[in-house]
């Protein structure tokens, strides 16, 4: 493993007392992972942030990327969720020396089995792709098995980077 995920940040920060109600406990929560993975030489990603998280980064190295947007699952559900809309919070993110990570994306319009409800659909995974791409942070294909166009993702890797990881 080299990249650790912190997911539901916000959520975690507003529902568990103790980091609401002491002001230096999520200060020494952040930096504490910080110095583990710097220990493990692993890298930190923060999902779900807060500016305050963020503005922790700044003291925390091994945070190397941000989710900058909503949560994907509630893009497919709704569709009315714009989680593609990054420009601002990413803004945010790459000012602070993060690269911001888009979220998961389906490469296809349909995933048989996925496990949301009402039958989701990608109606735009270019869309999807070129956001991720364009963020400058990671991509993330988040397709079923057998399901992945994968002529569309190649469209943001670098041909050359891949022969050299692999």
């Amino acid at each position: 493993m080299i990249v650790y995920e912190q997911d539901w940040l916000d959520r975690q920060t507003y529902n568990f007392t103790p980091l609401v109600t002491d002001i230096h406990l999520g200060h020494q929560w952040l930096t504490s992972m910080g110095e583990a993975a710097e220990k493990v030489g692993m890298n930190l990603q923060y999902c779900m942030s807060l500016p305050r998280h963020m503005l922790t980064s700044l003291e925390v190295p091994r945070v190397t990327h941000a989710r900058a947007s909503t949560d994907y699952a509630f893009h497919l559900e709704s569709q009315t969720a714009p989680q593609w809309a990054i420009g601002i919070s990413s803004m945010f993110v790459e000012a602070l020396g993060v690269a911001p990570f888009k979220d998961v994306l389906w490469s296809t319009e349909n995933q048989p089995d996925a496990p949301y409800k009402n039958s989701p659909r990608e109606v735009l995974p270019e869309r999807e792709i070129a956001i991720a791409t364009l963020s400058t942070g990671p991509v993330g294909p988040g397709d079923a098995i057998n399901y992945t166009n994968v002529e569309r993702i190649m469209k943001c890797s670098c041909f050359d980077f891949l022969l050299f990881e692999f």
